[in-house]
């Protein structure tokens, strides 16, 4: 799962998978001052990783658009 690898990097923290899926850290993602339409944006991004783990074409557009929301709500000094 290698887009599922990239999102801790850019902006999201991935702990652990457990029985129940994964948990998002969102924390990151408020400090970076997202609100709930990135919050919606960051949900379906998981969701076209996870139906989507194999199609490069999926996951290079993924990419671009997790690079996107870095880009818009960079790390807080």
């Amino acid at each position: 799962m290698w887009a599922l690898l990239l999102i801790p990097k850019v902006f999201l923290m991935i702990h652990h998978p457990n029985p129940g899926g994964l948990r998002a850290g969102t924390t990151v993602l408020t400090q970076r001052g997202m609100k709930e339409a990135e919050m919606e944006e960051v949900a379906d991004i998981w969701l076209d990783i996870v139906k989507n783990p194999a199609d490069p074409a999926k996951l290079a557009d993924v990419q671009q658009r997790i690079l996107s929301l870095a880009r818009r709500f960079p790390l807080p000094e």
